[in-house]
This record gives C-alpha cells, sequence and structure tokens, in this order.
C-alpha cells in the first residue's frame, strides 16, 4: 500500500519501476491491485516499510472472489495503519501485518486478468491519450454552423 500526496506518489511509482527494470533486480512483478483517490483521511502517518516473513502469515483469500481479495487486502492495509497509530510499536504493526496480510501464493492469488501490471497502471495513469471526435474523422468536414 502506497499512501501520498500525488507528486510523492508519482516519485515512488517511477523508482519502483526503475528499480524493477534494473539489470538483477529482485523484484520480478509488480502489479497494482487497487488505486483510489477517494480518502477521507491517511491511516499512516509516516513513512514504513515493513516485510512479512512468509512462514508467519497466517491470512488465507485463495477462496474469496476477486472483488473480495482486493477489498479484503484494501480493508486489512487501512486497518493495520489505523491501529498501529493507536499502538505506535514497530513490533505490533508487523504482528498486524502477519495476522492480516496473506504471503506467496495466497498474495498471487489476488492477481488476475483484470490487475493491471505496473507498466499498464502507469500508464493508464500518466499518459495523456490520444482523443480524436469522430467528427474530425468525416470527409468532407462539416462546417459550423452560424446562427
Amino acid at each position: 500500500m502506497h499512501e501520498a500526496e500525488q507528486q510523492l506518489m508519482e516519485i515512488f511509482i517511477k523508482k519502483l519501476k526503475e528499480k524493477k527494470d534494473a539489470k538483477g533486480s529482485y523484484i520480478v512483478q509488480s502489479h497494482v491491485i487497487h488505486y483510489t483517490e477517494a480518502v477521507a483521511k491517511r491511516a499512516y502517518m509516516n513513512w514504513n516499510c515493513k516485510t512479512i516473513p512468509t512462514s508467519k502469515a497466517t491470512s488465507e483469500i485463495k477462496s474469496y472472489s476477486s472483488a473480495q481479495k482486493t477489498e479484503y487486502l484494501y480493508t486489512k492495509m487501512i486497518s493495520i495503519g489505523t491501529d498501529s497509530l493507536e499502538k505506535a510499536t514497530a513490533a505490533q504493526m508487523g504482528k498486524l501485518a502477519e495476522d492480516c496480510i496473506p504471503c506467496g501464493d495466497e498474495l498471487a492469488s489476488a492477481v488476475n486478468e483484470d490487475t493491471l501490471p505496473l507498466e499498464e497502471w502507469m500508464s493508464f495513469v500518466y499518459d495523456t491519450p490520444d482523443i480524436q471526435l469522430e467528427r474530425e474523422m468525416q470527409w468532407p468536414v462539416e462546417r459550423d454552423y452560424i446562427y
């Protein structure tokens, strides 16, 4: 989960792509499972980066539908942020993540045909589409009406 202002998010995403594209990178795949700008209040008050040992992750989501997996992951990530504000220790945050976030095959099951790889998502969000109106493709060009 990445929570930041638009400018910081864009910098982070571009750096992530650079790291993924670097020769010998440990990042093999990256997908955007969910994206929203409609956030009422921040869940995380500072930068947090946690690894979750797969042997300790207990959450199972394979049996959920695609929409349920996305909802589950999003709500759990938000709850980790809000719960960690109350407890405020790194160890407690790690424990919350172990209990809520799936790893390995369970997490990989959230990626489906509707999930965009990072490159496609970046193109969707950051590239301006080439829009052409249907009337611009007609010949002869219709004259504007003069009233």
